[in-house]
């Protein structure tokens, strides 16, 4: 069996999921932005971005696998 190649394509996945995550994720800076200027918006929403922060994202994983499947996008919400 020949694997020439596999080594890059492997590279090639994981750079890719590395680099799509803070790319996808950049959006936050909207809603902390939004958040800090509206104080009836960062009073609503506290306790909800609290009860996020509190669950560990290991468990976080199995869900988001369950909801985004076993391809690169799990993994890029998970980061």
């Amino acid at each position: 069996m020949d694997d020439r190649g596999s080594l890059w394509q492997h590279l090639a996945t994981t750079l890719e999921e590395a680099c799509s995550a803070p790319h996808w994720g950049g959006d936050r800076h909207l809603a902390r932005f939004s958040l800090a200027r509206s104080p009836f918006l960062g009073r609503v929403f506290d306790p909800y971005i609290k009860m996020l922060n509190a669950v560990p994202r290991v468990v976080l994983a199995p869900l988001f696998l369950l909801w985004f499947g076993l391809g690169i996008w799990s993994k890029v919400a998970l980061a």
